[in-house]
């Protein structure tokens, strides 16, 4: 073995290394599909799913309340209270 062929394998053996270590630095940090990019987009999906649920927690709840129907007793409270309705020839005296 001459000297030569010593150091044309570490070179080798180095541009392997080198070429091992660049590629893994890409695919963990700089690529379009990198490592720590699907672990955002996971904790993105995980979040979205998390709203999600709660939205259709809401969704069921407000349902519920359509499916309900409200009484006339009901209906004329809220519109006094909540829309300041009044019936005719009525005088409402608001309370502060």
């Amino acid at each position: 073995m001459s000297i030569s062929s010593v150091s044309r394998g570490r070179l080798i053996r180095w541009g392997l290394v080198l070429v091992v270590v660049v590629g893994s630095i890409w695919v963990l940090f700089l690529d379009t599909h990198s490592v720590m990019h699907r672990i955002e987009l996971h904790r993105e999906h995980e979040a979205l799913r998390a709203e999600n649920e709660r939205l259709q927690t809401n969704i069921d709840a407000l349902r519920e309340q359509l499916a309900d129907s409200l009484s006339d007793a009901e209906i004329e409270r809220i519109a006094r209270e909540e829309y300041g309705m009044q019936y005719p020839n009525e005088t409402v005296h608001p309370i502060e």
